[in-house]
């Protein structure tokens, strides 16, 4: 039986850059990610907090992952792969050897005057990596 290690990190949602997990995963390795918590990535004023997911609409250009959700929680994989939550009860697995970063899926560079990309950004998610 494979033994199995847990690790748990929180990601900021206001950090604009790749937050490590300290977590690399070796050949033959596969770690299933879930996050709970709330943050609001997306004018939060107005928009509110969301979980891992992010909101309906699908980021446009200049986002961490354009078409994914905006505000959803990203996961960047050891062979430069990047998934995200889709659902706030969504998990995901990683099979790829190689460090696991996580940020928000948000705008990195702002051109609207009243966008501020990670500027306005509150709270955090709480992530649970389970290696196997």
């Amino acid at each position: 039986m494979a033994s199995i290690r847990e690790i748990r990190f929180v990601v900021t949602a206001r950090n604009p850059q790749w937050q490590f997990s300290k977590v690399t995963l070796a050949p033959g390795e596969s770690a299933t990610v879930s996050a709970t918590g709330r943050w609001g990535v997306i004018n939060p004023a107005k928009h509110g907090l969301t979980g891992p997911g992010g909101v309906a609409n699908p980021a446009r250009r200049g986002f961490y992952k354009p078409d994914a959700p905006e505000g959803c929680l990203l996961v960047l994989t050891g062979n430069g792969g990047v998934l995200h939550f889709k659902s706030d009860t969504d998990s995901l697995t990683v099979r790829e050897p190689g460090p696991i970063y996580f940020v928000a899926n948000d705008d990195r560079t702002p051109d609207l005057p009243l966008e501020r990309g990670f500027d306005d950004n509150i709270g955090s998610m709480n992530v649970t990596i389970r290696i196997k």
